[in-house]
């Protein structure tokens, strides 16, 4: 019984959330529940402009336990991204979603929170020690890998790239060989530049970013399948 109250104050949070996303019209984000199952949403955000991310669209996972908001939801990228705080697996390394949640958090804020982490990758804390490493030693080279992935797994048609794998099919002017490329190259060059390379100071992508302004706004989607072939999210009208 006290499960099933529990379950009920959860789906009430959820649906109120959901409303909410849906309100927003002009929307650079999408999130809603996968084969109307309200406890697992899909989400998709946009790379941030100015970011090495831009152009790219993002799917994420989230699953919301049966006494949220009490306890965060698990939310984890379903599109493969070079970040120092998400793994290939897509498990992100954020505050908010373990140690500072908060009831008072929404997924709104969250996906804000993982946007702002985009830009201002949190390198006192990473999931991914070998990419923070090429971040503080040479930002140039951590941006072209960054983008290559993007161009490999997040581009949008329209864009000149056709889709990602991620998305669907089509051509790529980075193909599995040249990332490859890249992967094997990002260790070498982070050990031969190493010291001589000055890194900029940026802020900690923590719960303290959700305060950054970086207009973005959401809307909710219906998603009929896994985002992970030819089906594509359908915006709710």
């Amino acid at each position: 019984m006290f499960r099933s109250r529990l379950e009920a104050l959860a789906l009430k949070r959820i649906q109120g959330e959901l409303l909410a996303i849906s309100e927003d019209t002009l929307a650079q984000c999408s999130a809603g529940p996968v084969e109307n199952n309200m406890f697992h949403w899909q989400a998709t955000i946009m790379g941030p402009e100015d970011s090495p991310y831009e152009g790219g669209v993002f799917s994420l996972s989230i699953h919301f336990p049966t006494n949220y908001p009490f306890k965060p939801p698990e939310i984890s990228f379903l599109t493969r991204i070079y970040h120092p705080n998400i793994n290939k697996n897509g498990n992100i390394c954020l505050d908010i979603l373990d140690t500072k949640w908060s009831p008072a958090l929404t997924v709104s804020k969250v996906l804000l929170s993982i946007i702002s982490l985009l830009c201002h990758p949190n390198l006192d804390d990473p999931l991914v020690p070998e990419i923070a490493n090429v971040y503080r030693k040479n930002l140039k080279l951590y941006d072209k890998m960054a983008r290559g992935y993007t161009r490999r797994y997040a581009m949008i048609p329209g864009k000149g790239l056709g889709w990602s794998s991620t998305v669907g099919s089509g051509t790529r002017d980075m193909d599995a060989k040249e990332v490859k490329k890249f992967e094997s190259a990002h260790i070498h060059l982070a050990v031969v530049e190493s010291d001589s390379i000055h890194v900029p100071d940026s802020p900690i992508g923590s719960s303290k970013a959700i305060e950054m302004d970086i207009g973005i706004t959401f809307r909710a989607i219906v998603i009929t399948h896994d985002f992970t072939g030819k089906n594509i999210p359908k915006s709710r009208k």
